[in-house]
């Protein structure tokens, strides 16, 4: 899924400027952020071929490398059931 990040500080400007190196996702600047410029961001990213495209090859790439099944197991050790 498309992401929208609005940096405010840190490591957030890094991903923002991530996201839309990899395609699928816009930085949006905070000044920027108020309901007409998030509403127009968000519009542009959900109805965007190429973002929704790049969408799917990430997941294909996170899925074919076995990351979501590390997070699993970091998540489970970290915060194991009751």
């Amino acid at each position: 899924m498309a992401q929208l990040i609005v940096p405010l500080a840190y490591d957030q400007f890094d991903n923002g400027v991530r996201i839309e190196a990899l395609g699928v996702g816009r930085s949006l600047a905070g000044w920027r952020a108020g309901p007409r410029g998030l509403a127009s961001a968000l519009s542009a990213l959900l109805g965007s071929p190429a973002t929704a495209s790049a969408c799917a090859a990430a997941a294909r790439r996170v899925a074919q490398d076995g990351a979501i099944d590390v997070a699993l197991i970091v998540e489970r050790l970290l915060f194991p059931a009751g």
